[in-house]
């Protein structure tokens, strides 16, 4: 075909806050942290002269048995 694809698998910690106007932290905490983890799947048409990928799909990980490329 004429799209490549690639799957990539994200693995951040992320924390949340909510500032007031002065800055001061009112929700949330920096120190907590929570354990994501994503999988994009983006795609380029080869034969197009741009290098845009685009996002094809983005899910939440449910481990090691997916699909490098879900539908295609």
């Amino acid at each position: 075909g004429r799209i490549a694809y690639i799957t990539v698998r994200f693995v951040a910690d992320e924390s949340s806050v909510t500032r007031n106007e002065n800055g001061e932290v009112i929700w949330g905490s920096l120190e907590k942290t929570t354990q994501t983890k994503d999988i994009w799947t983006f795609g380029h048409d080869i034969k197009a002269k741009d290098l845009m990928w685009l996002v094809y799909e983005t899910r939440s990980d449910a481990g090691d048995n997916y699909e490098s490329v879900p539908g295609v």
